[in-house]
């Protein structure tokens, strides 16, 4: 802050009657309540868009913000990033990636708030790669292919969305338990393992239009599966 604006601070604490110029209010909030209200909310859309959010406590050219005590956090939006700076016993407050030095600024403004507007919904982020990780599908990636979709989807500071790494867990889960048939069914005509009404062991059959069978017979009514698994990946030479 120069000696300009310090002076210019004082004159308006004093004619307000405020020690500090955060303590000036509008008769509902002071200063300093917004901008902590404004800090926390910043706070939770970089913890919802942890992929695209950064922080560091210099500035592109490498230098400390403000000379120290202070640092960026910024958010990659479609129309561009936009950033705030803030003092450094807040750092911990952001979830998000730590870079040596802060990106490039490209000129914005808090005219270019509205960029914020640009990110994508949370139920949108959560339908990224939905192709190769979608709960709905009676196969499931293996645990590598998993984490090769994972590896796939780091962005440029290696940081992968939060709901891509939940779906992928989900999704290695869902290799190793029973699936009853009241929580969903495979799809049509899909080679599952399944457990009968009446069996000890399990069994290898398929579903189509509401009824099961395996290679040997049609299972009867009465007797119909109470829980399936997806079949294990096949075995290749690979795995040798």
């Amino acid at each position: 802050m120069t000696d300009e604006m310090r002076a210019r601070e004082e004159a308006i604490c004093e004619v307000a009657g405020v020690k500090d110029i955060g303590d000036l209010s509008d008769g509902f909030h002071t200063f300093n309540q917004l901008y902590y209200q404004r800090m926390i909310l910043f706070a939770t859309i970089v913890k919802q868009n942890r992929d695209k959010a950064w922080k560091s406590l210099r500035h592109e050219d490498g230098e400390l913000c403000f000379g120290g005590g202070w640092f960026i956090v910024g958010v990659d939006t479609p129309e561009g990033s936009y950033t705030y700076h803030y003092e450094d016993n807040y750092y911990s407050l952001f979830d998000c990636v730590e870079l040596e030095c802060g990106k490039h600024w490209d000129g914005h403004t808090e005219k270019d708030v509205t960029r914020l507007l640009s990110l994508p919904a949370l139920e949108k982020q959560e339908q990224v790669n939905t192709q190769s990780v979608n709960s709905t599908h009676t196969t499931y990636p293996n645990a590598l292919e998993s984490l090769k979709i994972l590896e796939s989807a780091k962005d440029e500071n290696g940081c992968v969305p939060m709901s891509l790494v939940r779906l992928a867990f989900r999704n290695i889960l869902e290799q190793d338990r029973w699936i009853p048939v009241t929580e969903r069914l495979p799809e049509d005509d899909t080679e599952v393992f399944v457990y009968l009404f009446d069996s000890k062991s399990p069994y290898i059959a398929w579903i189509c239009d509401g009824r099961w069978y395996t290679e040997e017979f049609e299972i009867e009514k009465e007797h119909e599966p109470v829980a399936w698994r997806p079949l294990p990946e096949p075995y290749t030479e690979e795995e040798a």
